[in-house]
């Protein structure tokens, strides 16, 4: 049985989880994840908050549209996984290896 000073601390360790979680919320939008699909023909930026925030198509490229497309797709996916691995690692530091429902 958990002592009434094991009781404290855990409830001062969830205290700081929880102000840790508020401050990471308040960062995702600052964060940004940059990525190129792998001919390089397209660069993607998304936000720590899982927003599409540019879309760039290098210019005098030779690809055909399908080309392209999976171009896109594959840059706007690494660079979704980069941000939710990120968040996810920061969770993991601030909770000590505790996984939370609802998080990554």
């Amino acid at each position: 049985m958990a002592s009434l000073g094991d009781m404290a601390k855990m409830m001062s360790r969830y205290k700081d989880i929880q102000k840790g979680i508020g401050e990471l919320k308040e960062q995702l939008p600052q964060m940004e994840f940059t990525s190129e699909g792998a001919k390089k023909l397209v660069s993607v930026t998304v936000g720590g908050d899982f927003t599409i925030r540019k879309v760039t198509i290098v210019p005098g490229g030779t690809a055909d549209r399908f080309e392209l497309e999976q171009d896109m797709v594959m840059a706007l996916n690494t660079a979704l996984n980069n941000a939710k691995q990120e968040i996810a690692s920061r969770m993991k530091e601030m909770t000590g290896g505790i996984e939370l429902p609802g998080f990554f």
